[in-house]
């Protein structure tokens, strides 16, 4: 028996301080699009109104369980082509990925309160596949190869953000 636990404890760690900065990480990554779907920009009381509330959580969620997925799709093609310490090696690919989305959130604060232009969604969702591409190609370094790599993490992607979109679009309608 006791046999059995000391296997699934080397096999299934417990959640490492890596792994919860990586959590913030995530969450860091996709507040500033939350703030900027249900902040208008010239009115301050708008930053604390319940549309931007639910727009920053509903944001951290999909951005999170996104990751999150993703990180499990890798590791288990991973897993399944003999590669030990997929954990950590996913961990590294999506740090490396995940910094790709910096450049969308700038370019989309610009655009949002410089230019008044309301196109923070066509940045995100070209940040999400940014990052999904990139872990692809990090994959496919670590000697993972096939279509899969590339085809249905884009797919999830697309699932994740066309949901996304039709929340906020359906907060929009709302009034909200």
């Amino acid at each position: 028996m006791n046999q059995v636990k000391q296997n699934n404890s080397k096999k299934y760690p417990a959640k490492t301080m890596n792994e919860t900065s990586n959590t913030l990480r995530d969450i860091l990554i996709f507040l500033p699009f939350g703030i900027m779907l249900g902040w208008q920009p010239g009115y301050l009381a708008s930053l604390i109104s319940l549309k931007t509330t639910l727009s920053v959580i509903i944001s951290v969620v999909i951005g999170v369980l996104l990751i999150k997925t993703l990180k499990s799709f890798y590791c288990g093609q991973m897993a399944k082509n003999g590669v030990e310490a997929c954990r950590i090696i996913s961990n590294k690919i999506l740090n490396k990925s995940v910094i790709n989305m910096v450049p969308f959130i700038v370019i989309a604060f610009l655009a949002q309160f410089f230019l008044k232009w309301n196109t923070i969604m066509p940045f995100a969702s070209t940040g999400l596949i940014a990052i999904i591409t990139t872990a692809s190609a990090e994959v496919t370094k670590v000697g993972i190869k096939g279509w899969k790599v590339m085809i249905i993490p884009t797919l999830i992607g697309t699932v994740f953000t066309t949901i996304w979109m039709f929340i906020v679009t359906f907060m929009t309608n709302l009034g909200m």
